[in-house]
């Protein structure tokens, strides 16, 4: 079994709009004069906040690899784009090209030690460098790929706007917004490569996904 990748345990939206009790016919300076009412009465504020954990990094099951068992996230405070989780927990399956001194490094927790074929090294010339090779055909994967502790980057969003509108006539107003997407211009990045035959394992692009801070103003008529 494993977390299927649109997993989010956690998804918080809030999308608030509050009229500025300030003005004509408002809570606060309602008999202020129309002048002033035009310039600092009426405004609105809206927004939407959106706060929601990232996706699950996904290992490809047609990787042959060793995982520890551990708990391989690291907390927040050390986890960083060039080492985003604990890639010492996971080795490579050796491949026919890995030779005999590379298999005596691998840690005792991989079980390359305690396979049939690791003291049987193959004649020189051999296409085949390594004994080990030959017992992968009956190995059965029985770790996930996917963990529920070790994901992306998560959403962490605002968008605000603060609008007035301009009433001419019944049926004619103008309006004037000035927005602001992604407010605190948090960054999302994409998930941590996966492959451990890689050698950007656990690293993460640092290209940003999403989009930095826009600030834009508008006018809409309304007729």
């Amino acid at each position: 079994h494993r977390l299927g990748d649109q997993d989010r345990p956690f998804h918080l939206s809030i999308a608030p709009i509050w009229e500025i009790p300030v003005g004509r016919s408002r809570r606060y300076w309602s008999q202020m004069p129309k002048w002033l009412d035009g310039v600092a009465g009426g405004w609105q504020l809206s927004g939407q906040y959106t706060i929601q954990s990232g996706a699950p990094v996904t290992f490809n099951a047609n990787d042959s690899f060793y995982f520890s068992g551990k708990d391989f996230a690291f907390s927040k405070s050390k986890r960083s784009l060039t080492e985003w989780f604990d890639t010492s927990q996971f080795y490579r399956f050796p491949d026919k090209n890995t030779d005999f001194a590379t298999l005596a490094s691998y840690p005792a927790w991989t079980g390359v030690q305690n396979l049939p074929g690791y003291n049987f090294k193959p004649a020189p010339g051999d296409t085949i460098k390594n004994g080990v090779y030959q017992d992968f055909g009956t190995y059965v994967r029985t770790i996930p790929t996917r963990w529920s502790d070790v994901r992306a980057s998560r959403v962490n969003n605002l968008d605000a706007v603060i609008a007035k509108s301009f009433a001419f006539r019944e049926r004619l107003r103008l309006q004037y917004r000035f927005e602001v997407y992604n407010a605190f211009n948090h960054v999302r990045f994409g998930s941590p490569n996966a492959d451990p035959t890689s050698s950007n394992f656990g690293k993460v692009n640092p290209t940003e996904e999403n989009n930095a801070r826009v600030v834009q103003m508008a006018l809409k008529l309304y007729f």
